[in-house]
């Protein structure tokens, strides 16, 4: 027993975390610039604005045409109900890309006829186009 707490003490101070000399952090980005982004991403959604969906994004391999926001849109609503309030719960960032974490309130009816309130957690990946935020990609998790 002394032998394996001995074990775990030696493991436990000598691992852990280590900063190698010379390494940077990845560049600040101005927060508050992604986060007006990825609100105005999520209020056009929620609107059903195709335009200023199409106007933030600024991507048409993301956005990709009206008929396909719409459908997207209508999925959405199928799956999880009608979209109450959105808020920002927080910033994931990795190396190259910026990750926000949305949490995004539904209502809808079960099969009773009750209401159900659900959240789901909606994730926006941002990478870094000279300080301005780009979308590179976005779902439900």
């Amino acid at each position: 027993m002394k032998q394996s707490l001995l074990i775990f003490l030696l493991i436990f101070f000598c691992c852990g975390c280590v900063n190698i000399a010379g390494s940077k952090e990845p560049p600040v980005m101005v927060e508050d610039a992604f986060q007006s982004e990825g609100e105005g991403i999520i209020s056009a959604i929620i609107s059903g604005d195709y335009r200023k969906y199409a106007q933030i994004v600024r991507e048409p391999a993301i956005s990709g045409d009206e008929q396909k926001f719409i459908s997207s849109r209508e999925n959405m609503l199928k799956t999880y109900g009608k979209p109450l309030m959105f808020r920002f719960l927080t910033f994931l960032r990795t190396p190259m890309l910026v990750n926000q974490i949305w949490v995004i309130d539904f209502a809808r009816k079960a099969s009773n006829g009750q209401e159900i309130i659900q959240q789901q957690l909606f994730q926006l990946i941002f990478s870094n186009d000279d300080g301005r935020a780009r979308l590179v990609g976005m779902r439900f998790i």
